[in-house]
């Protein structure tokens, strides 16, 4: 039995939208239809943007907070552009939208979707009138796209050069400060003047950096292994452990697929037997 993906992407959908339970084998198999669901997805995010500036549509779904994973999961160009208008939401639009989503699970899924110019994230970082954690995700996109090797640390290096200038030269605390902290994940060193120039200067917030913390890992090798320095991964892995789903019960998918027998061939249409195939996303 061979079941149409457009209909085993819709079940995914419904599943997305249930918060009573975590929807784990959704999540599992839903790389196994992503041409099928990627434009169900962009199309809720897009929504879930424009109903969220109007106070009279009240909106209980929860696919445009799982798009954001899976998307990302998916490296999905086409939600290049509206991941970005995610960063201009105001602080309880984002809170309401993607939750604690915002500093590292928003950077991670727009690196993964990157389809455009660094300028688009670095204008984000320069506009004061945007929520500070939407601005410091903005920042934290560009650092993954650096470590990635998806653009040249060359532009970056003037880049942000020209804007840690300018923030030492207006006192800004929170800017500098969270510059001195790209500069140091990425090892920019030919930076590291200004860094000292700016302890020196008595401008960065010691609650969060000190200069003993700088000066003790200037030495210290690029850290790869962590995750706000790469792009998103699995959606699932992501999402099993936030407390919010640790203590819910996961969708089984046999509550959607006919029982099938290990040494059967796939309902997926792949032509291998059920135990080599879609036996890890069943159960």
């Amino acid at each position: 039995m061979i079941i149409d993906k457009e209909i085993v992407a819709q079940r995914i959908l419904e599943s997305l939208d249930n918060v009573e339970v975590f929807p784990e084998g959704a999540l599992r198999y839903a790389a196994q239809v992503k041409k099928e669901l990627e434009p169900h997805l962009i199309a809720a995010l897009n929504n879930a943007l424009d109903d969220i500036k109007d106070p009279s549509i009240e909106s209980e779904s929860d696919i445009p907070f799982f798009a954001l994973f899976l998307l990302g999961e998916f490296c999905t160009k086409a939600a290049y552009p509206i991941f970005l208008r995610i960063f201009l939401l105001s602080e309880d639009e984002l809170e309401d939208l993607i939750g604690d989503a915002v500093t590292e699970i928003l950077p991670q899924a727009t690196a993964a979707c990157f389809d455009g110019d660094m300028q688009d994230l670095l204008s984000l970082f320069d506009n004061k009138e945007l929520y500070e954690f939407a601005r410091i995700a903005a920042l934290h996109t560009v650092r993954i796209l650096l470590l990635q090797g998806i653009i040249g640390v060359d532009q970056v290096v003037s880049e942000i050069e020209s804007r840690l200038k300018k923030a030492i030269n207006s006192g800004n605390s929170g800017d500098i400060t969270w510059l001195i902290d790209f500069i140091d994940d990425c090892k920019l060193h030919t930076l590291y003047h200004m860094v000292r120039e700016a302890f020196d200067l008595e401008l960065v917030d010691l609650t969060f950096y000190s200069r003993e913390d700088f000066e003790g890992s200037c030495a210290e090798e690029i850290n790869l292994n962590v995750p706000w320095h790469n792009f998103i991964g699995s959606a699932c892995a992501e999402l099993r452990g936030w407390s919010s789903f640790k203590d819910l019960p996961k969708l089984s998918w046999r509550l959607y697929f006919p029982k099938i027998g290990r040494n059967d061939i796939c309902f997926c249409g792949s032509k291998l037997k059920f135990k080599n195939c879609c036996s890890d996303f069943v159960w």
